[in-house]
């Protein structure tokens, strides 16, 4: 287990919507086998997004938190979760996730014991390269926290999935597009860390924190409208 000190003393209360897991989130920063706070916990996955934009040096705050102090280790981004329900299901849902990165990215997820209920996780940089991968990568760990055992990549999608069950966020119709695509937009798109279309996307001279809003909301099921739009997919 990590010595995790709470250093991050801006006490501020993010604006988050309802979720329907108690899944929290921590953004750490490792040095040895100590880890110090660098956010507030949060439910919300979308403010990884924003983390995305700082690592590819675009900083600001939105709906109370900011980016720009974020650090990153050299092989990825730490994160503490709490309120996971059965961490011997988790973790196995974990392995079936991470067989897939493995398999597209040739990377895994670090996943270490932080006590009752907690892990620390570290996602790989590419990862962080953009905000399809993040929001897919989160998804899927939040997925894995709602007591349903996944054998295979496909589990995560199926009907009885809580993605159909619980969550009800992504439709179906774009469901299917990123469980074929994985974690590998098509080829042409993979030079973009977000994109929201050809006016509104990373290569774009205007890209600045005036665009925060639509950075923080551009998860997988963004880029897949998009991608759908331009007949990319």
């Amino acid at each position: 287990m990590f010595n995790i000190i709470e250093e991050h003393t801006n006490r501020v209360t993010y604006t988050e919507s309802p979720q329907p897991n108690p899944l929290q989130w921590r953004i750490l920063f490792r040095e040895k086998e100590v880890m110090t706070t660098q956010a507030q916990w949060m439910k919300c996955r979308d403010y990884l997004n924003d983390v995305v934009a700082k690592r590819n040096g675009v900083e600001f705050g939105i709906y109370g938190f900011n980016n720009k102090d974020i650090k990153f280790n050299k092989y990825g981004l730490y994160i503490q979760l709490r309120n996971i329900s059965n961490k011997e299901l988790f973790g196995h849902n974990m392995g079936v996730l991470n067989a897939k990165l493995h398999e597209q990215l040739g990377v895994t997820i670090a996943v270490y014991d932080q006590g009752e209920g907690e892990v620390v996780i570290r996602l790989p940089n590419i990862l962080l390269e953009s905000t399809y991968t993040m929001s897919l990568a989160t998804m899927m760990i939040r997925l894995s926290n709602y007591g349903m055992q996944f054998n295979s990549w496909e589990d995560f999608f199926s009907d009885k999935s809580p993605m159909n069950t619980t969550e009800r966020i992504w439709h179906l119709k774009y469901q299917k597009i990123v469980k074929d695509l994985g974690f590998l937009v098509p080829e042409k798109y993979r030079k973009y860390w977000f994109y929201a279309g050809t006016a509104y996307n990373s290569k774009c001279e205007a890209v600045s924190a005036t665009w925060s809003g639509t950075i923080h909301n551009n998860g997988a099921m963004s880029w897949v409208v998009y991608l759908l739009q331009e007949g990319a997919v």
